[in-house]
């Protein structure tokens, strides 16, 4: 029996590469990011890596699982993290503006963030601009 424990770390770890392999290529041609922007998604990246490895060796030691049955957790795992990826890139990804137009989402803050070349920063300032209109009203 696959590791669940792995199957969910490789699902994670995969998914937020293959998310930022998909910003590195849908940036313009000669658009510069920050290299200490770079440099701390890479080590994020990173360290989510090593959590994941950290995992699958904990499954091991304590003896929970064989490492054939962590590695096909992991292969099970990455393998639906690109399913997922490539069936919300390009299925559910150009219908996004009509998704975005249902009532539902408005419970679910239901939005498309890969627009962004940084969401930290898009989000800080989405807050900065809704507190200054707070201070006008009152």
């Amino acid at each position: 029996m696959p590791s669940s424990h792995m199957q969910v770390m490789a699902f994670v770890t995969t998914t937020c590469a293959l998310l930022y392999r998909h910003r590195q290529r849908q940036r313009p041609a000669g658009h510069q990011r920050h290299k200490l922007s770079v440099l701390m998604q890479q080590l994020q990246l990173l360290l989510l890596a090593g959590l994941a490895g950290a995992v699958g060796y904990a499954r091991v030691k304590l003896g929970y699982h064989s490492a054939g049955q962590v590695l096909a957790g992991a292969a099970v795992g990455s393998t639906f993290a690109v399913l997922w990826h490539l069936s919300t890139m390009r299925l559910a990804r150009p219908y996004f503006s009509q998704l975005a137009e249902l009532s539902a989402r408005l419970g679910l803050w239901f939005r498309d963030t890969l627009a962004y070349d940084d969401v930290h920063k898009a989000e800080f300032e989405a807050c900065g601009s809704a507190i200054g209109r707070v201070k006008k009203i009152e």
